[in-house]
């Protein structure tokens, strides 16, 4: 029987890494400018929705909105809290993301060593904008009345954004991990 050992190089390369950050890049763009939700208001009594309507000229058709809409509209609204945690976590933080790997990838970022801790920080906080959206989507599920969301094509575009990055960074990780071990001396060691 042959002797076996783990490879020493991984099967991928930056290459790959770039690619995935290039597709993450396009999707996040697409995902936070497409329609993400649409929101169908209800009172739960068409009669009582009539009434508001005449009184109110409020309109009870349902509206689609895109990530930086929904934001936008939070802010005009006066909801500044929740605009800001969705502006921080579903549009600063992987788009400050993305930046990191591409320049990683393209090795412009001095102190490369530095800016790899800081992606593998990130990384620990990769899905938080998608469970963000998730925690949204719910919470106006429970609305009184009937009051219906629906995610749209943008949730699902956003969604795999976040997925090619987070691959994108753990295959990053993995290939300067590997390139430090082939600097080490030990990497010339055999493993089990």
């Amino acid at each position: 029987m042959p002797n076996s050992t783990w490879p020493t190089r991984p099967t991928f390369n930056a290459d790959h890494v770039l690619l995935l950050t290039y597709l993450s890049a396009v999707t996040f763009v697409i995902g936070v400018l497409a329609p993400m939700v649409s929101l169908t208001p209800r009172l739960g009594d068409p009669t009582l929705e009539q009434f508001v309507g005449i009184v109110s000229g409020e309109s009870f058709t349902p509206r689609s909105h895109s990530l930086l809409g929904g934001i936008q509209s939070l802010f005009v609204h006066g909801d500044i809290l929740m605009g800001l945690i969705l502006l921080v976590f579903s549009l600063l933080f992987p788009l400050g993301k993305l930046l990191l790997l591409l320049g990683l990838c393209l090795e412009v970022l001095p102190h490369r060593t530095h800016f790899m801790k800081i992606l593998s920080l990130i990384g620990k906080w990769s899905l938080l904008d998608v469970v963000v959206i998730a925690v949204l989507v719910v919470s106006f599920k429970t609305f009184p009345g009937g009051t219906r969301i629906t995610p749209l094509w943008g949730t699902y575009v956003f969604t795999v954004s976040i997925v090619l990055s987070l691959l994108a960074a753990m295959l990053m990780q993995t290939l300067e991990e590997s390139t430090m071990d082939n600097l080490s001396p030990a990497s010339t060691l055999h493993r089990p």
